[in-house]
């Protein structure tokens, strides 16, 4: 992940996690190249789909997000919130990206 937001989020997670490396295997490099996890997002309906995407992502590009979002059936819903990648992690916006999760995952977890 050569983006400095990357960079900022990974080495701020390393303070709290001391054993943490800043090391990947070849085997993941490889199998992370050939990841798309939108190849079968068509098939996934009827089962609820929730995405939430950062407005200002450039790890994962918030236009690819939204091509995807439009392939998939319903039920479905998506929210863009102001952001970049890593800002549903920690930080100001995380309660901004949970919030809707919960109420998702109220809508259609628990009623089940």
């Amino acid at each position: 992940m050569p983006q400095p937001e990357a960079y900022e989020f990974f080495m701020g997670a390393g303070k709290i996690a001391p054993r943490w490396q800043n090391r990947v295997t070849v085997e993941s490099m490889e199998a992370g190249m050939y990841y798309d996890p939108t190849a079968f997002i068509q098939l996934i309906s009827p089962v609820p789909l929730l995405m939430l995407v950062a407005s200002d992502d450039i790890v994962t590009p918030t236009a690819v997000e939204r091509k995807a979002f439009e392939r998939a059936g319903e039920p479905k819903r998506l929210i863009v919130v102001p952001g970049r990648h890593f800002d549903p992690y920690q930080g100001p916006k995380h309660l901004e990206f949970v919030t809707p999760e919960i109420e998702w995952f109220e809508r259609y977890l628990m009623a089940r």
